[in-house]
């Protein structure tokens, strides 16, 4: 119960890839491609899969699940279903910080660790930033990595517009 409900960020996106896909959201399009894809990202780069072997059915199953998330997002922006627009961010953020209010609370009553908001695992992405800041930071320098990829992330589709405009003219 700790750790196999829906709850992370990556479960969350069971949720909001059907959104994002059947419907012309661009608030959950934009969040797939912002929140979702790098959070896949950094699990695979840094997977937490605990005591399990490299090669068991969890850690397969976390290396397609994490590769899937990261693909889609890229395949809509690659065939143009979908152009990502900074200008979406703050919807974006605040999505965030909605769909972390459960994990939090439930964090808080069942002593889990959903989000990683509750502490940093070893191993991982959180568990260098703790390292580095201490238990009670780690979530700072997430936060200014997160918006220097989402600056990543979306400087390429903002150049590319504002060239665009400048040629109207």
């Amino acid at each position: 119960m700790k750790t196999g409900l829906p709850f992370h960020l990556c479960s969350v996106s069971l949720f909001t890839y059907p959104l994002a896909v059947f419907t012309d959201n661009r608030i959950f399009r934009n969040f797939i491609y912002a929140v979702n894809m790098p959070g896949a990202v950094f699990a695979l780069i840094t997977p937490d899969i605990g005591n399990s072997p490299m090669l068991s059915f969890y850690f397969m199953h976390l290396i397609i699940a994490h590769t899937f998330i990261v693909m889609i997002p890229l395949y809509m922006v690659c065939c143009g279903f979908f152009r990502p627009d900074f200008r979406i961010l703050p919807g974006v953020a605040l999505m965030l910080l909605v769909t972390m209010i459960p994990a939090l609370l439930l964090n808080r009553l069942i002593g889990s660790n959903y989000f990683f908001i509750n502490g940093p695992v070893s191993g991982t992405l959180t568990g260098q930033f703790a390292e580095w800041t201490g238990d009670e930071a780690y979530l700072l320098p997430m936060v200014g990595l997160l918006i220097a990829v989402w600056a990543l992330l979306y400087a390429p589709f903002a150049a590319y517009g504002a060239i665009k405009a400048k040629e109207n003219l």
